[in-house]
């Protein structure tokens, strides 16, 4: 199916698809460069397509191709201001497949000179399976790379979130929820906890007085937006709502600095004999106060950076 907008592209008008665009590289003394790259990112008005490498498997590599500066060229980083490449066109084209001259700058030989590379369109069923359900998936997301990627040991396979590991967040914020919600342990949390975290912000932020509704919706929002499970997430609502209740009090941040409340959730009966379903219930709700906090505080850095600009 097409969508009805539509976009420059090959010097004309293309309507804007359903799937994305697939090149075949093949023939290039660079060897790092042949392979099939999937178009990645939405097109948008006056702007050009880029692509990354994909496999067979449907794993995403770390080669890309786009234009910088009116040239196409493969390089191990996605960065359109950037002009470091593997291969590089010669002469400007609207399009990758409509390059004449292509010049190889490769890092590994330091071998400079034209290169024999063919760049041509791909049919998406060329693909395999795999490679066909990332690739329109990525595409249908509108995944793009950032320098805010999750390297912890156990991502994406303990938060199933594979665009952390493989597209980036969207933030240095958001990478650290990322890591708190997750990957609590890993080294890259305790690099950025030490660089974003301040006490005093999360001792201001449990301060809010906001209704135990507002708390709820505001609680599902965040760990929906970072990919955490629909189902499990009302299970954890239920259970803070019990938890509360219990403790004979409306929900609210300042539960979340009071060590001795998550002590004794654990010595319920209730707790025990869930395996901790209801303390884990409550370190989520820990876990998203200290995300709140950190957001507020980059935010009170822009407005100031912003009223001295």
């Amino acid at each position: 199916q097409q969508r009805r907008q539509q976009h420059r592209w090959h010097g004309e008008l293309r309507m804007m698809t359903s799937s994305p665009e697939i090149l075949d590289v093949a023939d290039s003394s660079c060897g790092r460069v042949n392979g099939t790259y999937s178009e990645f990112r939405m097109p948008r008005p006056d702007d050009v397509p880029a692509y990354r490498m994909i496999d067979k498997n449907g794993e995403f590599q770390g080669m890309y191709l786009f234009r910088s500066a009116g040239k196409w060229l493969f390089s191990c980083e996605f960065d359109p201001a950037s002009r470091k490449s593997y291969v590089k066109a010669a002469d400007k084209a609207q399009c990758p497949t409509k390059v004449v001259n292509w010049k190889l700058k490769s890092r590994e030989t330091k071998h400079q000179g034209n290169d024999r590379i063919k760049v041509q369109f791909l049919e998406i069923g060329a693909l395999s399976v795999k490679a066909r359900f990332e690739a329109n998936a990525a595409w249908q997301s509108r995944f793009e790379p950032t320098r805010w990627r999750c390297t912890a040991k156990g991502c994406p396979g303990q938060c199933g979130i594979k665009a952390a590991r493989h597209w980036g967040l969207w933030s240095q914020v958001a990478l650290l929820q990322h890591l708190n919600y997750f990957h609590r342990g890993s080294p890259q949390y305790f690099a950025l906890h030490r660089d974003l975290w301040d006490e005093d912000d999360f001792s201001a932020e449990a301060e809010i007085i906001q209704t135990e509704e507002e708390l709820f919706e505001q609680f599902g929002a965040s760990m929906l937006q970072h990919g955490y499970d629909q189902h499990k997430l009302e299970g954890h609502k239920k259970r803070l709502r019990w938890i509360v209740a219990k403790l004979g009090v409306a929900l609210n941040k300042q539960l979340a600095c009071n060590a001795g409340v998550l002590h004794e959730i654990e010595d319920w009966p209730e707790d025990q004999s869930t395996k901790g379903h209801y303390s884990v219930s409550f370190r989520w709700f820990q876990k998203w106060v200290e995300n709140c906090a950190v957001e507020a505080d980059i935010w009170v850095v822009y407005l100031k950076e912003a009223r001295h600009k």
